[in-house]
C-alpha cells in the first residue's frame, strides 16, 4: 500500500520547533532554515511534493556548506519521506541511511528512532520484510526508552503490517490493536484512521468482511474532515478491495476509481499502480478483458519504473490469464513465464505454484476453464 502522511504528526511538530531554535549566525544559516521550513510545510500538506523536494534540496546544500550536521540530518530525513511518498523507495532508503548515520554521530536518539521507523516502512514497501521488521523493532525499543507513545503507536502499526506480510496474522492484529489503543489515548485521529484501515484489511483476511468494511468506513469518516486526501485514497482502496473479495464488483470499481483519481492528483505512483492493479482484477472478473488489460498494462509500467518485482509478477500473472481467456495462448505463455521468473527470483513458492498451474492448463487446452 501507498505511503501516507497526516496533516501534521508529533514528529513534524517537533521538527518545526527545532528549526526555530537553530543558530542564526549568518544569512546562509537563516536561508537554510527558511528553506527547511518551506519544505517541511509543503511535505505536511501531503500533495506538494515537488515543492517540498526543491526547498529541502536547497536547504541540504546550505546545511552541508555550513557543516551543520543537525540541519543536514533533519533535511535528509524529510527528503527521504518525500521520496517515499512519490514511490522512489531506493532513493528514500539511501537518504534515510545518511540521516541515520548523522543522528547516531550526534547522539540524537529521537532522530535515530524516527529514521529507523521510516527506514522500516521503506523496506516494507520494497517487500524486504526481514529488514523492515528488524528496523521497526529497533525503533520501537528507542521510542519506549524515550517514553514517546506516538512514535510507539506508529511503529506498532508498521510492525503489524510486517507480521501480516510474513504470515503472522494473529500477531499482526495484536500489534495493531495495541497501536489503536495508543492513538485513541493520544486523540490522534490520523493515526487512528491509518490503523483502522490495516485492521480492516487483516479482518478481511480472516473472512470477517462485515467488520472489515465497518472499520474502513470509520477510517474514511475520520480522514474526510481532516482534508487528508492520501488517507482518503488509502481507505477507499482498502474498501474497494474488500468489496472485490465479497464479489460486489460494481461497488469495488466505484471506490477504486475514486482512489485512483486521488492518487493521480497526489502524484503517488505506487498508489496508482496498486489501484490500477485492483481495477484490472475487477474488470477481469466481470470479463471486461480489454479494460482489464489496459489497467494492468499501465500498472505494470509503473511497477517497472518503481522496481517493484512483486507488483510486476502479479500484474503479469493476471495479464497472462487474460491472454489465455481470449485465445492468445502464445502471448499468455510469454507473460506467465516472465511472471514465473520473477517469482523464482523472489523465492515466492505460492506465486510459482499458481503460475505453473495456469501454464499447465494452457498447454493442455481441454483442461482450461
Amino acid at each position: 500500500m501507498a505511503v501516507e502522511f497526516p496533516p501534521e504528526t508529533e514528529e513534524d511538530e517537533r521538527h518545526r520547533s527545532e528549526v526555530a531554535t537553530l543558530p542564526l549566525d549568518d544569512e546562509a544559516e537563516r536561508q537554510a532554515n527558511d528553506l527547511y521550513e518551506q519544505g517541511l510545510m509543503a511535505h505536511m500538506m501531503g500533495q506538494r511534493y515537488a515543492q517540498a523536494s526543491e526547498a529541502l534540496e536547497r536547504a541540504l546544500v546550505l546545511y552541508r556548506t555550513l557543516s551543520d550536521q543537525q540541519g543536514e540530518a533533519n533535511t535528509l530525513h524529510y527528503l527521504g519521506r518525500v521520496r517515499a511518498a512519490t514511490g522512489d523507495f531506493a532513493e528514500a532508503i539511501e537518504l534515510q541511511e545518511q540521516a541515520l548515520t548523522l543522528y547516531r554521530i550526534l547522539g540524537d536518539q529521537r532522530g535515530e528512532a524516527n529514521t529507523l521507523d521510516h527506514l522500516g516502512r521503506d523496506h516494507y514497501m520494497t517487500d524486504d520484510f526481514r529488514a523492515a521488521g528488524n528496523l521497526q523493532e529497533q525503533a520501537l525499543t528507542l521510542y519506549r526508552i524515550l517514553g514517546d507513545q506516538g512514535g510507539e503507536a506508529n511503529t506498532l502499526q508498521y510492525l503489524g503490517r510486517v507480521r501480516a506480510a510474513t504470515g503472522n496474522l494473529d500477531q499482526a492484529i495484536e500489534a495493531l490493536e495495541e497501536a489503536l489503543a495508543l492513538h485513541r489515548a493520544l486523540d490522534n485521529g490520523p493515526g487512528e484512521a491509518k490503523t483502522l484501515i490495516d485492521l480492516g484489511s487483516f479482518r478481511a483476511a480472516t473472512g470477517n468482511f462485515d467488520q472489515a468494511i465497518e472499520l474502513q468506513e470509520q477510517a474514511l469518516t475520520l480522514y474526510r474532515p481532516l482534508g487528508d486526501r492520501h488517507g482518503q485514497a488509502n481507505a477507499l482502496h482498502s474498501l474497494g478491495d474488500v468489496h472485490f473479495q465479497t464479489q460486489e464488483y460494481g461497488r469495488a470499481a466505484t471506490m477504486l476509481e475514486e482512489a485512483l483519481t486521488l492518487y493521480r492528483a497526489l502524484g503517488d505512483r505506487y498508489g496508482q499502480a496498486n489501484a490500477l492493479h485492483s481495477l484490472g482484477n475487477v474488470h477481469f472478473q466481470t470479463q471486461e478483458y480489454g479494460r482489464a488489460a489496459t489497467m494492468l498494462e499501465e500498472a505494470l509500467t509503473l511497477y517497472r519504473a518503481l522496481g517493484d518485482q512483486y507488483g510486476q509478477a502479479n500484474a503479469l500473472g493476471v495479464l497472462g490469464h487474460i491472454s489465455a481467456a481470449t485465445g492468445s495462448e502464445h502471448q499468455a505463455i510469454d507473460l506467465l513465464e516472465e511472471a514465473l521468473t520473477l517469482y523464482r527470483a523472489l523465492d515466492d513458492r505460492h506465486g510459482q505454484e499458481a503460475i505453473l498451474d495456469v501454464l499447465n492448463r494452457i498447454r493442455a487446452p481441454r483442461n482450461w476453464e
